[in-house]
Parts: structure tokens; C-alpha cells; sequence
């Protein structure tokens, strides 16, 4: 039945509207189903976080934490190998990988997949983003809406762009850093065309999360302090140091990769994932999931929360133990 809604539909546009304008319309589409698959996601990964650790104490260490994580890599694997019978880690590797290879078409399945593994995952406390896998499913969803619709090649890899941007804007709720995504690491052509369409998509997506979760932010900020521009040397050089972590942070996660890779045994592999994940989630519970929650908290000054369930609690704790932790 819905082929028939589809073809009517295709109909209708071939005889009113040219590729160029339908495209807009589609895009605002993928823009809405991203968003929402975004908001779908967020609430899934707190419903069973919420589940697993409600009954958790603040002020002491919570020994559930080091089988948790272990449990929840361990129904990833089952999920991706029996069920969906594909890899699903790197989202953004393997989208910039099949968008290189000109792979413009999609498995469907893929418009939800990601979402449900990236749910027991990060649920389940893995220390991990949701940005790859919901670029991935915006990527699907609009690689197969331009399928349905028959859109050329050059209007599919668009789509595929504009999706992935869509699930970044929707997730961040940040439309810039949605269009920034795709344009930069998906390095989608920048004619004046092209970026409107993802600008559409990139809006659609960010406002449909944002009032899907009830017009409010996932990592609020309080800015009570006046900008003070001496302050712009130390701007410069936490930037460069950034930069140079996030060579370390590459370098450390490709090497951890590698050493998991060596292991041949499947359940071998996720089980001492599992345990090297557990141990440190155990140590430093801030690294449970995605963290928002905690980086909203450090922001506005709360350094305390970064021991909250640990063997470190302290209160009153400053700024030290920030870069203590963190280091």
C-alpha cells in the first residue's frame, strides 16, 4: 500500500515540481525524521540508565558498576552479530568510507539499528558519543527517501550528506555544527545549492529535537560573568592544548582498537572491552555514557559531581580535582 502512496506521490512532483525544488521538500523531511530519531535516542539511553542506577549512592563507590558496562557490551555484540548481522561501530568512518567509495545507497535498516545499539551501549554506561551512530541514521534516512523517489546519484549523495548533518544538528540541537559536519569532515561539495538544502535539514533537524524535549538545552549554561579580554592568551593556549590532546586521545583510541581487534574470539573481545570499560567507569563514574550531564554540571561550577558515586567522594571539592580527574 504505501508503494502505491509513494509512486502517487513521485507522480505528482515529476509533473509540478522540478528535482531542485522537491529536493527542499525532502530535505526538511529527512530534517524532521532525523530530529526526531535524535530525541528518540536521547530518551532511550537516559530510560535505561535511569533503570540501571537509580538506586546508586552518591557519597560512596556502587560495585554494580563493574558488571554494568560488561553486560551491555556484551548484548551490543549479541545485537549486532545475530540480530542485525553487521558492523556498527564508527558510524562516521564507515559513512565517510561508503561515501568515498560512492556507496550512496543504504541499507534501510540502518535508519534504526544504530539507534537501538547505540542505546544498550551507552545505556548500559559505555563511555562512548551518539553523534556517529545518528549521522549513520540520518544518513539512511535520506539515502532511501531519495531511493524512493528516484533522485539521481548526485541528488542521493546530497541527501546521504544532509541526513548525517541533520542527525549531528538534532542530537546537538545545534544546526551550525550539523551543517559544519558535513561540509568538513564529509567534505560534501560547497556549491550555493548544496548548502541550503543542508542548512533546511540542519534547522529542521536542531528545532525539531529542541521542542520534541520540551525547548530546553542539554548542557545549560549560566553565564553570570562578563567576558574579560585579558582573558583571550589563556583562550589561545587552551585551544592548542586541546589540539594537541586530541592527537594523545587519537592516538591511545587507535591503539586500544588495534589491541581489541587482535583478539579473535568475539565474546573474548566484548567481555574484556567489557572489564576495561567496567574498571575505569568503577573509578571515575563520570564516565558513564555520554556525560552531558556531568559537563553541564562543570560548567556551571558544580566540580563536586565529578566524584559523585565513587571511591573518591569528597565534598566540597574545586577546581583541582577537576584537572586531577581529567588528567
Amino acid at each position: 500500500m504505501y508503494r502505491n502512496i509513494i509512486r502517487k506521490i513521485d507522480d505528482w512532483r515529476c509533473s509540478r515540481l522540478s528535482q531542485q525544488a522537491f529536493v527542499f521538500i525532502l530535505a526538511a523531511v529527512v530534517g524532521l525524521l532525523a530530529g526526531t530519531g535524535a530525541f528518540v535516542l536521547k530518551r532511550l539511553v537516559a530510560l535505561i540508565s535511569r533503570l540501571l542506577t537509580s538506586h546508586f549512592h552518591s557519597s560512596s563507590a556502587n560495585w554494580p558498576l563493574l558488571f554494568i558496562p560488561v553486560i551491555g557490551i556484551v548484548l551490543t555484540g549479541i545485537f549486532c552479530r545475530y540480530i542485525v548481522k553487521a558492523k556498527l561501530a564508527n558510524g562516521t568512518s564507515q559513512l565517510i568510507h561508503d561515501l568515498r567509495n560512492k556507496v550512496y545507497r543504504l541499507k534501510a535498516r540502518i535508519t534504526f539499528t544504530p539507534i537501538i545499539a547505540s542505546s544498550i551501549t551507552l545505556g548500559f554506561g559505555g563511555s562512548a558519543g551518539s553523534e556517529g551512530p545518528i549521522a549513520y541514521t540520518g544518513a539512511a534516512i535520506g539515502s532511501n527517501l531519495a531511493r524512493l523517489f528516484r533522485l539521481t546519484p548526485g541528488m542521493m549523495r546530497l541527501m546521504v550528506g544532509c541526513g548525517a548533518g541533520a542527525g549531528i544538528a538534532g542530537i546537538f540541537k545545534s544546526p551550525l555544527g550539523g551543517a559544519l559536519f558535513t561540509l568538513e569532515v564529509l567534505r560534501m561539495p560547497m556549491t550555493t545549492f548544496s548548502v541550503l538544502v543542508l542548512l533546511v535539514t540542519a534547522i529542521t533537524a536542531a528545532m525539531t529535537a529542541f521542542v520534541l524535549s520540551g525547548c530546553t538545552l542539554d548542557i545549560p549554561f549560566d553565564q553570570s560573568i562578563a567576558f574579560d579580554a585579558g582573558l583571550i592568551p589563556f583562550v589561545v593556549l587552551l585551544g592548542v592544548f586541546c589540539g594537541v590532546y586530541s592527537l594523545y586521545y587519537s592516538f591511545i583510541m587507535k591503539r586500544i582498537a588495534s589491541l581489541m581487534r587482535a583478539i579473535a574470539n568475539p565474546w573474548v573481545r566484548n567481555v574484556a572491552g567489557g572489564a576495561l570499560l567496567a574498571v575505569l567507569v568503577f573509578l571515575f563514574p563520570t564516565l558513564y555514557g555520554e556525560g552531558y550531564g556531568t559537563v553541564g554540571k562543570v560548567i556551571n561550577g558544580n566540580f563536586s559531581s565529578l566524584l559523585n558515586d565513587s571511591l573518591f567522594f569528597a565534598d566540597g571539592s574545586g577546581a583541582w580535582t577537576l584537572i586531577l580527574v581529567a588528567g
